[in-house]
């Protein structure tokens, strides 16, 4: 798992998700930590600044005894570095053991990672239960990753009996928190009737909440709607526009969705959708 990066600011620590579960999902989401100022603060300032600049070896030796004290922001970045084989040769073992002493103090990121090993059975056994039961703690601490992870285990039947309306349930409230994976997986299961009614209105409102931050598979699942007007006025320019959008990412089928456009597209609707693309580029810069 390639898992945190680490942020740090005065009144708070933000840790920031890179990646997530393997082989399940990819998990994006913020999650801003609290913290007393003490005079331990001055020992991870400076481990931040080391972990700025390279120097994790530095980061180490100021973090680590702010660990083994119970600094749970610093266990949580042991477990970090542990897990990335920075400063120390990896060691996924090491990683969930911080993680695990984080998670214990209610550090929901650590408890979040520590479910995703436990998922994938990397450093620690595989235990599908006991994931769900961090899951849930994170999740109870607002971790919007925690709670796609968690609809995702309902839906695979991992360590709970499969239940798509509770995968629904967990999927929505993450979707409802900003996590893009989860909308982009709210508008799927709202076009399949997948664990709630189908609704092609809903799924376009979640495919477009994703689609507009950038998330190429909501881009596509947009484009797909509007040439089939599902749930939406059929708008073939609008479909080559969001087509375009995520071929431009590296999507496979968006790149053969688009071909498959252009083939039926006059000339003036073509034109049309390159210039939605273009200023929509110059709105990003």
């Amino acid at each position: 798992m390639k898992l945190f990066g680490i942020f740090r600011r005065r009144a708070t620590t933000t840790i920031q998700s890179k990646a997530g579960l393997a082989p399940l999902l990819g998990l994006l989401a913020i999650m801003a930590i609290s913290f007393a100022v003490t005079p331990l603060r001055a020992g991870f300032e400076e481990g931040w600044d080391a972990y700025q600049r390279g120097d994790f070896t530095t980061a180490i030796n100021e973090w680590k005894p702010l660990a083994t004290a119970g600094d749970t922001r610093a266990q949580f970045n042991l477990g970090v570095l542990f897990d990335q084989g920075k400063g120390v040769p990896l060691n996924r073992i090491a990683a969930v053991h911080w993680w695990r002493k984080a998670a214990e103090g209610g550090f929901a990121s650590a408890q979040h990672n520590l479910a995703n090993s436990l998922i994938a059975g990397d450093g620690v056994a595989q235990d599908y239960g006991a994931a769900i039961d961090w899951l849930k703690q994170a999740s109870s601490l607002g971790l919007a990753r925690s709670k796609y992870t968690l609809g995702k285990m309902y839906a695979f039947g991992l360590g709970v009996e499969a239940d798509k309306t509770l995968s629904m349930r967990w999927i929505v409230e993450a979707a409802e928190a900003g996590n893009l994976a989860a909308q982009y997986n709210a508008a799927k299961m709202y076009r399949d009737g997948d664990g709630v009614a189908q609704d092609y209105r809903e799924a376009v409102k979640w495919y477009r909440l994703a689609a507009e931050a950038g998330y190429g598979k909501a881009q596509a699942g947009l484009a797909q709607r509007y040439a089939a007007g599902e749930g939406i006025g059929k708008d073939l320019v609008q479909a080559l526009m969001w087509t375009t959008l995520a071929a431009n990412q590296g999507l496979g089928r968006a790149v053969t969705a688009r071909e498959d456009l252009l083939a039926t597209m006059s000339s003036d609707e073509i034109a049309a959708a390159d210039g939605l693309v273009k200023i929509r580029a110059a709105a990003a810069d």
